[in-house]
């Protein structure tokens, strides 16, 4: 992804906590005021371009004005296509194009705003992304007239993935960012010994279920305990099926997963969500992750090398 910081010295610990893209945002900085200001205007730039909410984002005026291109910024085109690619990657099970089957559910406004849906949902089957054009020479995105984008969970994981490459090769010493659960990390981390990140779900009981130490990369947990509301007066929740426009159904009722970057983390636990207790292994082993699953039955599923990361 681009790198367009500007260089500023770094040594000071700094953090900044407050709400963007829907979610709350932690972000810890050992470096200058000026790295901590570039991150926090980034991620409004971000927001503005990739909300779904705000009518005049690049990804809105994509998904009103389908059949065209639309000219956007580049921020936009790298985050649709790796929308794209995590699609490939896996197997159409995490899927941006569920927008059309999310509003039909409920989900047309910011989460804060729903409250209880009284329309019952018309199941709306995502078409997949592989006829999304990305035109870098013209500046554009083309959706095709039956498909639209949701940034989703990947968009923030790719927001977290630019703030910390930015802020890095600006000079910072070290970057910790959470927007809503979706962590990335780097650089040289408090006492230096890596990142500390507890692995917290609520519902499922008091504290944490773990916590996890990672030197540099990303964590991102999924599951369908929050960001949940009534519609039609069934309880449903935001992880939607892409082959049946309807609330998934699954083994998991929360998924952590370790990787490289946000983005990618946020892909493979939904495809891990979506999977059958049998694929876990093989989808861990063949995208070269770990990841850490609790079922229904309050079990815990150690997958891959998780064992490497837990303290």
């Amino acid at each position: 992804m681009p790198v367009s910081a500007p260089q500023f010295p770094s040594g000071v610990s700094l953090r900044h906590s407050g709400d963007a893209m829907g979610s709350q945002v932690v972000i810890e900085i050992t470096g200058s005021p000026e790295h901590l200001e570039h991150a926090q205007r980034r991620l409004i730039e971000l927001e503005q371009r990739w909300s779904r909410f705000r009518p005049s984002s690049d990804i809105t005026r994509c998904n009103t004005t389908r059949g065209l291109p639309v000219t956007v910024h580049a921020d936009t085109r790298t985050l649709v296509r790796h929308g794209i690619q995590a699609w490939k990657l896996t197997g159409g099970r995490c899927d941006p194009s569920v927008v059309d089957a999310m509003i039909a559910n409920g989900y047309d406004r910011s989460f804060a705003e729903i409250g209880t849906a009284t329309a019952p949902p018309m199941h709306q089957v995502a078409r997949g992304c592989g006829d999304i054009v990305v035109d870098d020479a013209m500046e554009s995105i083309t959706m095709p007239h039956d498909v639209g984008f949701d940034p989703g969970a990947i968009g923030k994981g790719l927001a977290a993935d630019i703030l910390v490459e930015e802020v890095l090769a600006a000079g910072a010493d070290g970057v910790f960012v959470s927007l809503g659960g979706d962590i990335r990390c780097g650089g040289s981390s408090p006492g230096g010994d890596g990142w500390r990140i507890p692995i917290v779900e609520p519902s499922l009981g008091a504290g944490a279920l773990g916590t996890l130490r990672v030197s540099e990369g990303a964590v991102t947990t999924s599951t369908d305990r929050r960001r949940r509301w009534t519609q039609d007066g069934r309880t449903v929740h935001h992880i939607v099926d892409p082959a049946t426009g309807r609330n998934a159904v699954s083994a998991a009722t929360l998924v952590t997963v370790i990787a490289a970057d946000g983005w990618w983390a946020e892909a493979v636990a939904t495809e891990l969500y979506l999977a059958t207790p049998g694929e876990w292994e093989r989808i861990v082993t063949e995208h070269r992750v770990a990841a850490f699953i609790v079922d229904h039955d309050g079990r815990h599923h150690l997958v891959g090398p998780i064992q490497d990361y837990l303290s």
